[in-house]
């Protein structure tokens, strides 16, 4: 268990009394308990390390002292589970895509020439109606 060096450590420096070590290592086993162990591991030696108070350190001071790596870490599983989710969604939509039946083209003979509305019997309409019918030989 981390705690209990951590705790020894505080009998050492005189920072509780050692009939308080049990109270301690339950009080911060409670407090902590959302942080990591590697996490945990280097608040504690980061507290014995700079600590120069004359009372204890709160379960605050130990997770302020990793709160830098906290952060970075759930940020980056917020990014993961996005990321996820991102995946999980493009894999949804190209099944159901693979999944539609593609309709066949519908199939455009060169021969057909495309329809034009013209009326016949303008006069504007005269002169493309004579060269459509040279083009045909139907003059």
């Amino acid at each position: 268990m981390i705690l209990v060096p951590f705790v020894e450590w505080l009998i050492r420096e005189k920072l509780i009394q050692a009939d308080e070590g049990p109270a301690v290592v339950t009080d911060y086993t409670q407090t902590l308990q959302t942080l990591p162990p590697d996490l945990l591991r280097a608040a504690t030696t980061r507290i014995k390390a700079t600590w120069h108070y004359r009372s204890k350190p709160l379960p605050g001071d130990l997770r302020q002292a990793v709160s830098d790596q906290w952060k970075e870490r759930t940020t980056d599983y917020r990014r993961l589970q996005t990321m996820e989710m991102k995946a999980r969604l493009e894999m949804k939509q190209k099944s159901v895509h693979s999944v539609r039946k593609l309709e066949k083209p519908k199939e455009i003979k060169a021969s057909e020439p495309e329809p034009i509305l013209v009326d016949p019997n303008a006069k504007e309409n005269q002169e493309q109606i004579a060269e459509w019918k040279r083009q045909l030989n139907l003059s």
